[in-house]
């Protein structure tokens, strides 16, 4: 059978939603600043390629990035079982990919997903398993087998592969303090203590940051645009993270920035400037952190 060939160039991801959404993908902070001349080019052919797939009038208001990057590599997310690419897939370019089981997708776990699962975990270009996690906006009846599949999935890990967390409390629990306190004690019976862990899409309290770092020293914690919804509580949440464990993340095709209908790796230096306001640090100094902390927890 040939080889499944997985092709995101740069040019079409950054500014298509349709790839975004089929490759299921976020971007961690894996980017240098460029000249501002450079990247303009880019994007006026990602405008026209923009209108010329998805039928955008002329006169759809794209805005262009703030704060212009170059992103030179990221993690393409593949977590729903349905979905799984061949084992044997290509995929050209600075990409790496993470293969999990998304917790609202466990029900389409199967034995045989869980055979390719583990033929995934074995290709090179798989750095990481994830998003795996718990999700408690399903009915509470099912909170259980959920868990069950998390833990089963937690026993696949390998030691040099970082895990991906996605962790969301019921509705009107902003924090997640509860459903995270859950997993960690899964993860006390089943993890090392130094196990890589990247909590995705991180939205949580102080308490929650030094609960992870306390159990699991090498968690890295991924914050988005959502930063500009962030009460007091979780601005603190956000400053308690240590430099050297702090992510940027678009979580692209959601949080979009200005005008644009979905959000794209292009955005991550406005991401980076919402976050900085609050760290009280310039963006790209921030930038240049994070870029730091993505190469040690994905590689370079």
């Amino acid at each position: 059978m040939n080889a499944t060939t997985l092709t995101p160039t740069i040019a079409n991801i950054l500014m298509s939603p349709q790839l975004l959404q089929d490759y299921q993908m976020f971007l961690t902070a894996i980017f240098i600043w460029i000249e501002r001349a450079k990247l303009f080019g880019l994007i006026i052919q990602m405008d026209i390629l923009w209108r010329n797939s998805y039928q955008c009038p002329n006169t759809a208001v794209v805005d262009r990035p703030s704060v212009p990057v170059n992103v030179v590599g990221g993690v393409v997310v593949y977590s729903e079982p349905q979905n799984y690419p061949a084992a044997d897939f290509q995929l050209d370019g600075p990409w790496k990919v993470a293969a999990g089981v998304h917790p609202k997708h466990y029900q389409k776990f199967s034995t045989a997903k869980r055979l390719a699962l583990n033929g995934l975990l074995e290709h090179p270009k798989v750095a990481a398993l994830g998003e795996i996690g718990l999700d408690r906006t399903i009915p509470p009846g099912e909170w259980r087998a959920q868990e069950l599949v998390f833990e089963n999935v937690l026993r696949m890990s390998k030691p040099e592969l970082p895990l991906v967390f996605h962790l969301r409390g019921p509705s009107g629990d902003t924090y997640g303090s509860d459903v995270t306190g859950r997993c960690q004690a899964i993860m006390r019976r089943v993890c090392r203590r130094e196990q890589k862990i990247h909590v995705h899409c991180f939205t949580g309290l102080s308490q929650v940051v030094n609960d992870w770092l306390s159990d699991f020293p090498n968690t890295f914690f991924g914050v988005t645009a959502a930063v500009r919804r962030f009460d007091e509580e979780q601005k603190s949440g956000l400053r308690a993270i240590p430099r050297i464990r702090l992510l940027l993340e678009t979580d692209a095709p959601y949080f979009p920035v200005g005008n644009v209908p979905y959000s794209t790796p292009a955005y991550l230096g406005d991401t980076a400037a919402f976050v900085a306001v609050y760290l009280n640090i310039g963006p790209c100094h921030l930038m240049q952190l994070t870029l730091r902390n993505a190469m040690t927890l994905y590689g370079s």
